[in-house]
C-alpha cells in the first residue's frame, strides 16, 4: 500500500516549493490540509482541464492558439530554470488549461527537484548524442516514460534539458493531437506543422 508517511512529506515538499513560485504559467496553490490520517493540497482551480484530457476531446490546436500555448509554457519552463527547479515530470496531465483553454499552467511538480545550473546550459546538453533509435522512441511513446528525455530514462539525469524536451513533445501533442514519436504516419496537415514544432523547441533552447 501507499506509505501515507512518505506521501505526506511529498505534498508538503510540493506545497513548500510552489508557495515560492508566482508566475503567470506556473499553477498556484491555495492551501494545504492536513490531519491524522489525510493530506489534501489545493491548487488554482483550471476549469479546461489538463493538456490531454482537452486534446482527445476537441483534438489538436490551430496553428495560432498552440503558438500562444507553447510560448506561456516555454516561460514557465524558463522562470522554473532561472529559479534552479528541474520539474521532471512535464507531460500533457501535468499541463493545465483555463480561460477557454487560452491560459497554460504548468502542474504536477511532486518530482521536482532543486538544483545549481546556469539557465544557458542546456543547449549544450541536447548537442550530445542519445543514442536511441526513432523505433525505440515509438516503442517509448506507448510506454509510462513516454515523455521523459531519453537520458533521464536510461541514466537517471536531472539536468534542465530533460525539461526542455519534454516541453517539445508537449508542443507536438498539441499540433498533431498524439505523441510526435507514436507510430502513426503523419498527415499532410501534420507534415505542414513540423517547422512550428521545430521553432518551438528552438524557442526553448533560446530561453
Amino acid at each position: 500500500g501507499v506509505d501515507f508517511a512518505s506521501e505526506s512529506n511529498n505534498i508538503l515538499s510540493e506545497y513548500e516549493l510552489l508557495q515560492g513560485l508566482v508566475h503567470p504559467s506556473i499553477v498556484s496553490v491555495a492551501y494545504l490540509f492536513h490531519s491524522r490520517h489525510d493530506i489534501w493540497l489545493f491548487r488554482e482551480w483550471c476549469v479546461d482541464g489538463c493538456l490531454w484530457s482537452y486534446v482527445q476531446k476537441h483534438g489538436e490546436f490551430e496553428e495560432p492558439r498552440a503558438l500562444k500555448l507553447i510560448d506561456q509554457m516555454v516561460e514557465g519552463i524558463y522562470f522554473l530554470h532561472r529559479k534552479g527547479i528541474v520539474h521532471q515530470g512535464i507531460e500533457p496531465s501535468n499541463v493545465l488549461l483555463t480561460q477557454h483553454a487560452e491560459t497554460l499552467k504548468i502542474a504536477g511538480f511532486s518530482s521536482a527537484v532543486k538544483k545549481s545550473f546556469n539557465v544557458g546550459s542546456a543547449t549544450t546538453h541536447l548537442g550530445m548524442p542519445v543514442g536511441l533509435q526513432r523505433r525505440q522512441l515509438r516503442e517509448l511513446a506507448d510506454e509510462s516514460k513516454a515523455w521523459m528525455a531519453p537520458e533521464q530514462i536510461y541514466d537517471g539525469q536531472k539536468s534542465q534539458a530533460v525539461d526542455i524536451w519534454a516541453g517539445g513533445l508537449c508542443a507536438g501533442f498539441m499540433l498533431l493531437g498524439r505523441h510526435p514519436f507514436s507510430s502513426k504516419a503523419l498527415t499532410s496537415d501534420e507534415a505542414a506543422n513540423g517547422h512550428v514544432l521545430c521553432e518551438a523547441v528552438k524557442s526553448m533552447c533560446r530561453g
